[in-house]
């Protein structure tokens, strides 16, 4: 059976998309070290650059916690 209608009326659609932020791969700084300033350089750059890693997961952990209690 195979049923069939026909409407003026626009459909609307009711999905819901997560909006997560655009997402960008997590730098590794590249270091050249030969002294122990390099390796204290060496080793702020590293932690930036983790704790921007971090920043980025977090957010998007943020989200899909918003969306689970929205869906509850």
């Amino acid at each position: 059976m195979l049923f069939v209608a026909c409407s003026t009326t626009p459909v609307q659609q009711t999905w819901s998309t997560p909006l997560y932020p655009v997402l960008t791969r997590c730098n590794k700084p590249l270091l050249n070290i030969q002294t122990n300033e390099d390796l204290i350089f060496a080793l702020e750059t590293t932690e930036l650059a983790r704790a921007l890693c971090a920043a980025k997961v977090d957010s998007v952990i943020k989200i899909q916690e918003q969306q689970n209690e929205k869906a509850r």
